[in-house]
């Protein structure tokens, strides 16, 4: 019974809390121009480090001409040959990392905006794991119950300044 009543009293204190949605859109606007601006420039890096692996290709085929022609033993080129081949395989790390880096970043911006837009959606429709989850993630302390209402609920420093209670509008 308590449980229930401090369910219910915990909903109606958090549907009042309403996203400010200027802020949402700021949020979402700057985090979109961000992600365009570091994909811009994650290209311009791959493309750089892909000059790099040619160069590094290219210096094993002189070595190779190199060894052919006599100037350098096989020695030489062989250690000319690892040198450059462990160069190229570190790149290649390199290219790959970026490439997986924030790929799905877009999907949780477009995620995280949604969830505050209907945060006190979520929480009701939410079981009791995400309820709990969306709670810790939010506030700043536990939830006391006393006296068949909540102590004051005290919000993250984020939370407080993206969303606002609908007193204060």
């Amino acid at each position: 019974m308590i449980s229930r009543l401090a369910n219910k009293e915990l909903v109606k204190r958090f549907t009042e809390i309403t996203s400010n949605m200027g802020v949402i859109r700021n949020l979402r606007e700057s985090l979109d121009l961000h992600l365009r601006l570091s994909k811009t420039d994650k290209l311009e890096k791959v493309s750089n480090l892909r000059s790099e692996i040619e160069k590094a290709k290219a210096r094993i085929t002189n070595a190779r001409r190199l060894m052919l022609d006599k100037e350098i033993d096989a020695n030489e080129y062989r250690e000319i040959k690892q040198e450059y081949e462990g160069e190229i395989i570190k790149i290649e790390k390199e290219i790959e990392k970026i490439s997986t880096l924030d790929s799905d970043l877009k999907d949780q911006i477009i995620f995280c905006c949604d969830f505050l837009e209907k945060l006190p959606k979520y929480f009701t429709d939410g079981d009791l794991t995400s309820k709990q989850q969306i709670l810790g993630s939010i506030l700043t302390e536990k939830l006391v119950f006393d006296e068949n209402k909540y102590r004051t609920i005290k919000l993250r420093g984020i939370v407080s300044l993206i969303c606002r209670s609908s007193k204060d509008s």
